[in-house]
């Protein structure tokens, strides 16, 4: 995460550079140095975030720059706003406009926040010295488990020898390996899949059906299910070694020892000895192979934690956007660039049990046990799930937060996900200035007008008779989710200030009359997924006026 977020201030400096008012405000020479140690700290910040499960050091030193790149941003997108504003003043005159009084404050403040945050980029660049990290790493290609070569007669021997003498359809399940975690399916579903695909089926037709669950395999199997074993310590080993050494490194005793400790503790399960040999790899010092030995990475994996939760693929890379941890790149649009993420990491196996719709797209999906895991060991507390929780106590390292249920006042985040059903329509809702995403169920909006640097907001369900029309002082919102609204005409009457906006997503709002003025003037939106036809002037669609031509992806 630290590798994106310093991606994306660093992408974002060079146009801060470029503005007249940069030097105006006096922030400059602090610009450059901050480039100059951005630059250096990037270079190698893969081989850090690669080697932060061994080494608790450097985890507390990727920890620092991760909170100073939050702040960071933060002082670009204030500057942003300012600039703009400064800049959409057309009768003005460029001078005047710059001895504001406001713009002046501004220009004090500004300059002493860009000092102290130069400073800190400072040390931390001095600190990076310490660790000998390599300013690049090179990937290993996988190659297929070894081990299984016995499943896969059996295998085949199956759809050899039965399924091709079978009257009916087959439907043969193979049981994988548990990881631990309890994963909650709809039995009567299932049952009725089952069914269905019995009834489509013809002779000597066979289904395979994978899973690590005896109950899915016991409801789906026309035949007896066949459960793979772990891998056998000899094969584990082959494995781990392959992506823990490769074919050229000295096998040092000491080391070999703790891998294969390591190896034990992965009980043959194929995709936690790849990840894990994959961590080491190319890891000479003893000491990092025994931390990831004695990692709490072992402890959350023998603890009883939900992972069942269904990601939503719109919603996950809507909320990528918000925290710019993903960028256009070329003619690829954010969007494309966060589908081609999510691609990868689902073909890397990081999320499992993809839904699809009725052409066959992945809507959701959830994430892997082994992977959340992982994931939590090495956030810490940067990204948190809270439930009946008391949220004053939060450590200031918090920074994306998924409320279930709580009323009470919390540190600064960027993230902030609200499901707290139960609370009802009036509770608490965070001022936060600093927030970036904000889903909530409540009606006292009077907060949103501070939170400036919002760039994704969901409101579901609450009692508000419309939207406030500060939400249109929002400049740097890019996504507007409304759900749930049954009994108001919600929409401000003109949403032409949110320039920024990409995604407006309405979804079962009965009671929306009209749409705001002049939409068709926003030209960078991009998702329309209600629209209220009006004759009156300035309410339709003009596509040539709208420029939505060009706009092939337009939703409906």
């Amino acid at each position: 995460m630290a590798e994106a977020l310093l991606g994306t201030v660093i992408e974002n400096l060079p146009s801060f550079v470029q503005d007249e008012l940069t030097m105006f405000w006096g922030v400059g020479q602090q610009t450059h140095k901050l480039c100059t140690n951005l630059t250096a700290i990037r270079a190698v910040l893969k081989d850090a975030e690669k080697k932060q499960v061994t080494g608790h050091v450097l985890k507390d030193w990727l920890q620092k720059l991760t909170n100073a790149a939050y702040v960071l941003d933060d002082i670009l997108d204030e500057c942003s706003i300012q600039s703009k504003r400064v800049h959409s003043d057309e009768h003005n005159s460029c001078l005047l406009a710059h001895v504001h009084l406001k713009n002046i404050l501004f220009h004090y403040c500004i300059g002493k926040r860009m000092k102290d945050i130069t400073k800190r980029f400072q040390d931390i660049n001095e600190e990076r010295r310490m660790f000998e990290l390599r300013t690049s790493v090179t990937e290993k290609q996988g190659e297929d488990v070894n081990g299984r070569d016995q499943d896969r007669e059996k295998t085949v021997e199956f759809l050899l020898e039965h399924a091709s003498n079978s009257e009916d359809l087959s439907i043969y399940p193979i049981v994988g390996m548990e990881c631990g975690m309890g994963q909650n399916h709809n039995l009567n579903t299932l049952e009725a899949m089952r069914k269905k695909v019995q009834q489509m089926g013809t002779k000597g037709a066979t289904i395979l059906v994978t899973t690590r669950l005896e109950q899915v395999a016991s409801i789906m199997e026309t035949h007896p299910a066949y459960r793979l074993i772990k891998l056998s310590q000899d094969y584990s080993w082959s494995l781990f070694k392959h992506h823990a050494f490769g074919p050229n490194r000295e096998e040092r005793e000491e080391i070999v020892a703790i891998g294969k400790e390591i190896v034990r503790k992965c009980v043959g399960s194929p995709l936690a000895i790849k990840t894990l040999g994959s961590l080491l790899c190319d890891e000479i010092e003893v000491t990092q192979w025994q931390n990831i030995k004695g990692s709490e990475f072992w402890n959350i994996r023998e603890e009883s934690s939900i992972t069942d939760f269904e990601i939503v693929k719109e919603e996950l890379i809507h909320l990528w956007m918000a925290n710019g941890f993903i960028k256009s790149e070329g003619n690829l649009e954010v969007e494309d660039v966060g589908n081609k993420v999510r691609r990868k990491l689902y073909n890397r196996s990081f999320f499992q049990e993809a839904k699809l719709d009725g052409l066959g797209i992945i809507t959701s999906f959830k994430m892997h046990d082994l992977f959340h895991d992982l994931a939590r060991s090495i956030m810490g507390e940067e990204c948190v799930v809270h439930d009946h929780i008391r949220l004053t106590h939060l450590s200031s390292r918090v920074h994306h937060l998924l409320l279930l249920n709580s009323n009470e006042k919390l540190n600064p985040c960027g993230t902030f996900l609200d499901f707290g059903f139960k609370l009802g329509h009036n509770h608490w809702l965070p001022s936060i200035h600093c927030l970036r995403a904000l889903r909530t169920s409540s009606s006292l909006l009077s907060p949103l007008k501070d939170l400036t640097y919002l760039r994704y907001l969901n409101l579901h369900g609450n009692s508000v008779t419309s939207l406030p029309n500060f939400i249109c002082g929002l400049k740097k919102l890019q996504i507007l989710k409304l759900e749930y609204f049954g009994s108001h005409n919600l929409l401000p009457k003109d949403l032409t200030p949110l320039q920024d906006l990409r995604h407006l997503v309405i979804y079962r709002c009965p009671s929306i009359a009209d749409m705001p003025l002049n939409i068709g003037m926003l030209s960078h939106l991009r998702t329309l997924s209600t629209f209220i036809v009006d004759s009156k002037s300035g309410y339709g669609l003009d596509a040539k006026q709208s420029n939505f031509i060009s706009k092939k992806k337009l939703n409906r």
